[in-house]
Formats: structure tokens, C-alpha cells, sequence
């Protein structure tokens, strides 16, 4: 998946490098990523992104981590149901105020189905690649910004 080359990148870590936590980055394609602007790098990176995907970086504090998160303007549109917590009507308790009703009685969950742009996140703290939650994103470069500190 040419997505995934963004995350390349972030395997020339210095291991005892600190960084200030920023706001996301967004990532030009073949644009120098120098190790000043993220002083969790051992050396600078040049990231080539395929047309048409969207990316960006964050550098977090204290030497934890590189987050990234990517996309394709013309990528994966998906669909997924889950089951949300829900509140009976009649329950007007503090702690179940936040919840939304009940679809059907004598239940504890309401079945929705999201949809949005998939847009994967990585993260050199814990290696995973792979999609955040589809909630009606698109992909744009302010949804991909908002998933990196997700």
C-alpha cells in the first residue's frame, strides 16, 4: 500500500533525543523533513508521497514518539456497525444523561453504522499500523491533522 511509505520514515529514530509536543505537520511530498524540525529523528528524511494522498507528522515531548497519519483523496470509503451504549427513556439518572436513548426497549445499545474515509495513523511507540475509527471524515488535510493526536 504506497499509504504505508509515510511511515517509513519515522524508522531513523534517535534514542535519546526530546522533543517539544507540536501541532501536526503536514507532509509535502519529497519535501525534507529536517531533524530539527522533529529531534526525534537521527537525521533528516525525505518522504515521497503517491498523488493524491494527504499526509502529516507530530513530533510528541519527552522523546516518546512520531505519530503519523495518511490518506487517499480517492481512497477507501468504509462502513462499519458498532454498537453504542444507550439509555433507557424513563432513565433520567446523572450518570446516564450523556447516553442517547434507547432505540429498542429492554436493550443497552443501539446498533449504528459509520461511514467515512479511512485514514490510517502510525506510531513508532507502539509499531502498529492501521485505520482510525470512520466517523464521516473525509479525507482532507484538517481530518488527517486531527487524527495524529487521536
Amino acid at each position: 500500500m504506497k499509504v504505508l511509505n509515510v511511515f517509513a520514515f519515522a524508522a531513523v529514530l534517535s534514542a535519546v533525543s526530546v522533543s517539544v509536543s507540536a501541532a501536526p505537520t503536514a507532509i509535502s511530498s519529497n519535501a525534507l523533513i529536517q531533524q530539527p524540525d522533529c529531534a526525534l529523528l537521527a537525521e533528516d528524511v525525505r518522504v515521497p508521497l503517491s498523488n493524491s494522498v494527504l499526509a502529516a507528522y507530530n513530533c510528541e515531548g519527552a522523546g516518546i514518539a512520531i505519530r503519523v497519519a495518511a490518506c487517499h483523496t480517492s481512497g477507501r470509503q468504509g462502513s462499519r456497525t458498532v454498537e453504542v451504549p444507550c439509555r433507557a427513556a424513563d432513565d433520567d439518572t446523572e450518570e446516564s444523561a450523556s447516553l442517547p436513548v434507547c432505540t429498542t426497549p429492554n436493550t443497552t445499545v443501539n446498533r449504528v453504522t459509520s461511514t467515512g474515509s479511512s485514514i490510517m495513523t502510525g506510531s513508532t511507540a507502539g509499531g502498529q499500523v492501521g485505520p482510525t475509527a470512520l466517523d464521516g471524515a473525509v479525507c482532507e488535510q484538517s481530518a488527517v491533522n486531527s487524527r495524529i493526536n487521536n
